[in-house]
C-alpha cells in the first residue's frame, strides 16, 4: 500500500483513468467487478437489500462524478469503500437503521438474486434449524449494537478482508486506531454474543 499523495499502479485505477479520458466502457468494467462485492459490503452495513442496492448505485454515481478530480493515490478499490462507508454511516445515522436482516439469506438485486453470504449446502432437522436461527440472531443483534465505525472497521477486516493499511485509508484513522477499534469490535462482541 502507497503513501497517501504517492501514484498507485493498480488495473483499476488504470480503469478509472481510462475513463477520466472519456472511456465508458472502461466505467462499465469498474462497475461490473465490484458491483457484487460492494452490495454485499452495503448489505452487511444496513442489513437491508433495497438499500443496500441503492447505496451501492449511489457510490458509482459518486466516482461517476468525480471522474474529473481523480488521482489514484490510493488503490482504486480503497477510494470506492471510503465512499461506500461514508455513504452507509450517513444512512444509518440518518435512518437510525441496524442490522435486521441475516447476511445468510439471499440478496434480491434488479439483476437477479446475490449468493448467500454463508451458503447452506446441508438440510438441518427443523431442531438444528431453530438453534442455528437462534444463534443467528445474537450475532446480528450483536453487529447491530456496534458503533457505526466498530461496525465499519469489522465488516472490512473480517468479511472484506481489508488490511490495517487499508482500513486505516478509508476510515481516515491511523492504523493504531483501526486495531483499537477491532479490539473494541471484538470484544464487544464477545460480551454480546453468550452462546
Amino acid at each position: 500500500m502507497s503513501s497517501m499523495g504517492k501514484t498507485v499502479h493498480d488495473e483499476d485505477a488504470g480503469l478509472m483513468l481510462k475513463f477520466k479520458k472519456g472511456d465508458m466502457s472502461a466505467f462499465e468494467k469498474l462497475v461490473d467487478r465490484h458491483k457484487t462485492h460492494l452490495i454485499n459490503f452495503v448489505y452487511r452495513f444496513t442489513g437491508s437489500s433495497e438499500d443496500a442496492e441503492d447505496l451501492a448505485q449511489e457510490t458509482f454515481l459518486r466516482v461517476y462524478k468525480a471522474k474529473d478530480r481523480y488521482q489514484p493515490t490510493a488503490k482504486f478499490s480503497t477510494w470506492l469503500y471510503r465512499i461506500a462507508i461514508n455513504l452507509s454511516i450517513n444512512y444509518a445515522k440518518d435512518s437510525r437503521k441496524r442490522l435486521t436482516v441475516s447476511p445468510d439469506k439471499t440478496v434480491e438485486t434488479k439483476e437477479g438474486e446475490l449468493n448467500r453470504e454463508i451458503p447452506d449446502k446441508t438440510h438441518p432437522t427443523p431442531d438444528v434449524s431453530a438453534e442455528v436461527e437462534e444463534i443467528s440472531k445474537k450475532i446480528h443483534s450483536a453487529l447491530s449494537s456496534l458503533s457505526d465505525i466498530q461496525r465499519a472497521a469489522i465488516i472490512l477486516n473480517v468479511f472484506e478482508d481489508k488490511s490495517y493499511d487499508e482500513i486505516s485509508i478509508i476510515l481516515r484513522r491511523s492504523v493504531p486506531s483501526v486495531k483499537f477499534l477491532l479490539f473494541r469490535a471484538r470484544k464487544n462482541l464477545r460480551n454480546k454474543i453468550i452462546i
